[in-house]
């Protein structure tokens, strides 16, 4: 090769050289000031009111989760259902709106229908017997979630609703008198009717009070202290003094979203929530109590029947029946079963 040629040969080189440099550098210039891996925000709808212990416990929880991950992840907290009902919230979280939720007993049943079977009418007797049945089915309800596309993050108890009337609702005859609300497109709900030939109201919960106060509905159900949150109290004057069925919700969020939480994040949200919401249901069993209170002064107390009671189980074992393999698994009927019966009979 010629000295031109090598002189030439280098020079190219120099500027290849000096091209991918300043490519480089320039790449790392725009990395540096572009922001870091984007905050993954997400936004949670809950039908519990703005300002409630539930919203509060939330809020709280966010920020808590917020400061843990150093800003990595974000919680937007929309409540009082003005994101729509839970069947409405559902579909916007399948959509993307919305990346989870607080939900209550028909939102839980229609991302896990297995926990279904902690909400029949009459199946658990008391607080203790719920906590033990969850501790026992947890598992395998996270896993069932996780098969619809939904990570439970955890678990929130309003403890056993009541039966709530305008005038006295002691038995079957006087609810199938009745104008008892229904809540809206829940196979639950609806079977339950069905069987004890109730015919309900079905309109959402958020119009439920309106319902009360124009006379379209006069008797409700639910636990103490949502009854006082929703200031449904004000239009009943009677309480059925039996624990019909016992009410949960969790804290919900798309798959698709956890999934794009790094995992040491995931672990600090899920101790965070977690934490703070156990706190909560302490509190809600308290404020039951407090609520049950307040209620006392103005609605009349009323007791089953052991004939009703009686009538009441047999409701049970027909919904039971009915739901199984359709609402709920198989499966979990029988391991609830067999929590109920170790708590029931324990062996010495």
């Amino acid at each position: 090769m010629k000295p031109c040629q090598h002189s030439q040969a280098r020079h190219q080189l120099r500027s290849l050289i000096l091209t991918v440099t300043g490519a480089l550098a320039l790449a790392a210039g725009l990395a540096a000031a572009a922001p870091a891996d984007s905050a993954v925000t997400i936004k949670l709808a809950t039908a519990a009111p703005d300002r409630s212990v539930w919203v509060k416990a939330l809020r709280d929880a966010a920020d808590e989760a917020k400061a843990a991950t150093g800003g990595r992840v974000q919680f937007k907290i929309y409540p009082g259902g003005v994101q729509g009902d839970e069947q409405t919230v559902l579909r916007k979280m399948r959509v993307g709106q919305l990346q989870g939720a607080a939900f209550m007993g028909q939102g839980i049943r229609l991302v896990c229908p297995d926990a279904t079977v902690l909400q029949l009418p009459l199946m658990l007797r008391s607080e203790e017997e719920f906590q033990q049945s969850l501790r026992d089915l947890d598992a395998n309800l996270r896993a069932a979630a996780r098969g619809n596309q939904v990570e439970i993050l955890c678990w929130t108890r309003q403890g056993f609703a009541y039966m709530y009337s305008k005038k006295p609702v002691a038995d079957l005859d006087a609810l199938r008198r009745a104008k008892p609300w229904l809540v809206p497109d829940d196979l639950f709900s609806e079977t339950l009717f069905r069987a004890a030939a109730v015919s309900g109201i079905s309109i959402p919960v958020s119009d439920v009070l309106t319902g009360l106060q124009s006379g379209l509905l006069d008797t409700v159900y639910a636990p103490p202290l949502v009854m006082v949150t929703m200031q449904w109290h004000t239009r009943i004057a009677y309480k059925l003094d039996f624990g019909l069925a016992y009410s949960i919700g969790a804290l919900v969020v798309t798959g698709e979203t956890w999934n794009r939480v790094a995992a040491e994040d995931r672990t600090k949200i899920q101790e965070t929530f977690t934490r703070r919401l156990e706190d909560l249901n302490l509190l809600v069993h308290k404020q039951n109590e407090e609520a049950d209170a307040v209620m006392g002064k103005q609605v009349q107390t009323l007791k089953m029947p052991e004939a009703t009671v009686a009538e009441f189980r047999r409701l049970n074992e027909i919904v039971v029946h009915q739901l199984v393999g359709k609402a709920f698994s198989e499966a979990i009927l029988k391991q609830l079963q067999e929590s109920l019966a170790r708590q029931r009979d324990p062996k010495p």
